[in-house]
């Protein structure tokens, strides 16, 4: 059962676990960034096909024109009566067809394609950007519950040991000074129970923000994939991969083809003009005999225009200087690919580095984790046993909350080391 408050719909039923995946896609869809770069993208696609129909399709005009009531010159310079019969209206149709105009319908529609293919890329980026923000929103928000959790166990730890140590004081096992040691932890620990609790509530924040629902609202978490994102190319295979499919390099090829043919067309602008247009017409206009209006004769012509044009003067001038700053804008271009392929290939070596060390610290993490919760288990049973002092037992315990907290931002660090080097290499563009 759903009750529907607009952008705030709540489940009354038990909701399904939010996985990573799922949390992903919803903040997307909920995304008014994504839904405006969805928009600009049909903008782009309506302007090419505008670009090809003004290329391709002949100019069609036709008109229908009569005076229902006006000064008629023909009648005398009387006023004629309201009158709209087939003998008092005049016709007339058109229709030119362009053949050749210096190649400037195949350079719009080519800067059309590439404004289409630019507005796909720049969604592709929006799209890839909005993933990093979700997946960082609903890790920080998992390791915040997961670091709550950690710091209440230890928290449930120091208040035993307290216990524990005010019942051998009493028998004489323990000094003042255990028990005064003991009750500090405890305090420390509900201290930093206080500010997890808090940071965790900012996290839910902003968890829910994303989803456009209540900031309350608490949502239940799925357990995460030992991996993000399934196989992850090696650095060799990265290189090449990256060139070919980030956004950002696609679309700056594109930026250079568009400058080319900027500069093609500033080059014919320079040279005379060369337009050929194919047209036909027909009309029928009515006349006035004296006594009544007659439909006068068909009228039909077609035709085949060519004009050769260019300007004398200061007009050339211009032109010119527009085809150097073309030139200019294309050495540009140029420059702008090269610096962009070295910080594509820069973005895929650090984040093959990174993704190796955090798998790296993430793996050792957990063996250290293992390790020093046994050791703890260990010191606290000699505590129990009047074995080991109170100092060995506090650095136990700390040495365990570190250890957990620890694994648990590795844990982070190593899904956005994978989800990174996958979007640097520009494989995850795709993702729904």
């Amino acid at each position: 059962m759903t009750l529907d408050f607009g952008p705030w719909t709540l489940d009354l039923l038990k909701a399904e676990p939010w996985t990573l995946d799922r949390y992903i896609e919803e903040a997307l869809r909920r995304s008014p960034e994504f839904a405006e770069s969805q928009e600009d993208l049909v903008q782009a696609d309506s302007k090419k096909t505008q670009a090809i129909a003004e290329s391709w399709l002949p100019e069609i005009t036709a008109t229908a024109k009569t005076y229902p009531y006006g000064y008629n010159p023909d009648n005398n310079d009387n006023f004629s009566s309201w009158d709209t019969t087939a003998h008092t209206i005049s016709y007339s149709a058109k229709a030119t067809l362009n053949l050749f105009n210096s190649f400037s319908d195949v350079r719009d529609v080519t800067l059309a394609k590439l404004g289409l293919h630019d507005a796909q890329d720049d969604l592709i980026v929006q799209h890839r950007s909005l993933i990093i923000k979700a997946m960082s929103v609903y890790l920080d928000f998992f390791l915040k519950t997961k670091r709550l959790e950690v710091i209440m166990t230890n928290a449930k730890n120091r208040r035993e040991q307290y216990e524990l140590t005010e019942g051998l004081y009493r028998e004489g096992l323990k000094s003042l000074y255990d028990v005064q040691k003991t009750q500090i932890d405890l305090y420390s620990g509900e201290l930093r129970e206080t500010s997890a609790r808090n940071e965790r509530q900012l996290a839910l924040a902003r968890f829910n923000l994303l989803l456009d629902q209540p900031l309350q609202v608490e949502p239940e978490l799925a357990p995460l994939p030992e991996s993000a994102l399934g196989r992850i190319p090696v650095f060799d295979e990265a290189l090449k991969l990256a060139l070919q499919n980030r956004p950002e390099a696609r679309k700056a090829r594109r930026t250079l083809e568009s400058k080319r043919l900027t500069l093609r067309q500033e080059g014919q602008d320079v040279l005379p003009g060369l337009s050929a247009d194919l047209s036909g017409s027909w009309s029928q206009e009515p006349y006035f005999d004296g006594v009544n209006p007659q439909l006068g004769e068909r009228k039909t012509g077609y035709n085949i225009a060519v004009s050769l044009s260019y300007s004398f003067g200061l007009g050339p001038w211009p032109s010119w200087q527009e085809y150097i700053r073309a030139e200019s804008s294309l050495r540009q271009a140029e420059l702008d690919l090269a610096e962009i392929i070295r910080n594509v290939q820069e973005e895929v070596v650090s984040a093959h580095l990174e993704l190796d060390r955090s798998q790296k610290a993430f793996n050792i993490s957990r063996l250290k984790e293992l390790l020093v919760r046994e050791s703890a288990s260990q010191v606290r049973e000699r505590y129990r046993q009047g074995a080991s002092g109170i100092l060995e037992l506090t650095q136990a315990e700390q040495d365990l909350l570190q250890s957990e907290l620890e694994s648990s931002d590795l844990l982070k660090d190593y899904y956005l080391a994978q989800a990174k080097y996958t979007m640097a290499v520009g494989l995850w563009t795709d993702r729904k």
